[in-house]
């Protein structure tokens, strides 16, 4: 899937609770830059606030030889190499610096993005005066394992986002073997990773940016069942529920590269695993509420393949949009706020029924 840059790192704000990140980059332009240029830019900008509200620090334990002894005193140590004919003593101690790990990742990760072979020069000098302002930062060299072990403490919330693009460049870039050069692998490349950042992003995106369901979450529907299954049925986990007073939807997040399966005597159908998915979860859901029952499928897709559509099955509305990511963020924006500003409009129907 070719989604436009811009558009991804909207998503990737909204799917992070990184809000305020979106100034951090204009993305207005008709046409973005590349993905390695937009994220070396965000760095920039990032990591230059984070020096300017000064480096987050810890502490660390060190060993020296000291004139003037403190913290803990290693006395076998300072006897057996001699060195209180010098006036010192060895001694472990805890320092207060900023050669802590998270900020070592970001260092690294300044480093590896300037080593991309389709980074303007520009982007690269803007990176490497960075990584000169955090010589005192010990280099690593950078794992997956690292991320997981990060720790920060009260600065949390603003090298969160520092963190989470710092972790994304560390899966995108890659080092091609064959001409050893550093790539820029998309982020997009897999059905999966991009059908987790869309859900999460549209999770986010109706839980902050419309108003006509006070309620957003994503809880498992119970089945509406006789008897006892012995635990053979399946667990319902929805990707998302919009509750009103007098309207709840199930929202299911989709991303492929073709919505639509071909189907005998021409035309496209959509997958039915999703539209049994959907129903299965309408359904049952709709014995335990005290309100009408609606169903949307969201796709997100690159071009535009799937004009907005509703239908009723057994009295529940359904209703499919498909996103297109290559479309201007504002478009995207406002075409998503109306399609869920109108959604509430079946249940007067239903209503009335």
């Amino acid at each position: 899937m070719q989604v436009r840059v811009e558009n991804l790192y909207y998503l990737l704000c909204y799917a992070w609770r990184c809000l305020d990140a979106r100034d951090i980059v204009p993305v207005h332009a008709s046409a973005g830059p590349a993905p390695e240029a937009l994220f070396a830019r965000v760095l920039n900008v990032a990591v230059q606030r984070l020096i300017r509200h000064r480096l987050d620090r810890g502490y660390q334990e060190e060993s020296e030889d000291l004139r003037r002894p403190r913290g803990k005193p290693r006395i076998g140590e300072t006897l057996s190499r001699g060195l209180l004919e010098r006036g010192m003593v060895r001694c472990d101690f805890d320092e207060l610096t900023e050669d802590v790990l998270h900020n070592r990742i970001i260092k690294a990760t300044l480093r590896r993005l300037a080593l991309v072979d389709t980074l303007d020069d520009e982007h690269r000098r803007d990176l490497g005066q960075l990584v000169r302002s955090l010589a005192h930062v010990t280099d690593l060299t950078v794992t997956s394992n690292d991320f997981r072990r990060v720790q920060v403490q009260g600065n949390r919330n603003r090298y969160r986002f520092v963190l989470n693009v710092c972790h994304l460049v560390h899966r995108c870039v890659l080092l091609d073997e064959r001409v050893g050069r550093w790539r820029f692998r998309s982020f997009t490349g897999t059905e999966q990773a991009m059908g987790r950042l869309f859900q999460e992003f549209l999770r986010e995106f109706l839980r902050t940016e419309q108003r006509v369901f006070p309620d957003v979450r994503s809880p498992q529907v119970p089945w509406d069942l006789d008897g006892d299954d012995g635990g053979l049925l399946p667990t319902m986990n929805t990707d998302i529920v919009l509750r009103s007073p007098g309207h709840t939807m199930v929202v299911e997040a989709k991303c492929y590269a073709s919505p639509l399966v071909s189907r005998f005597g021409g035309g496209g159908a959509l997958h039915a695993e999703h539209v049994y998915q959907l129903f299965a979860y309408v359904s049952n859901l709709a014995v335990k509420e005290a309100t009408p029952v609606s169903g949307m499928l969201v796709y997100a897709v690159d071009r535009d393949l799937l004009p907005p559509t509703s239908f009723k099955l057994l009295g529940h509305e359904i209703r499919v949009l498909g996103v297109n990511l290559n479309r201007p963020w504002q478009r995207i924006h406002s075409e998503l706020l109306d399609a869920f500003r109108g959604a509430p409009s079946c249940a007067a129907e239903h209503a009335s029924q």
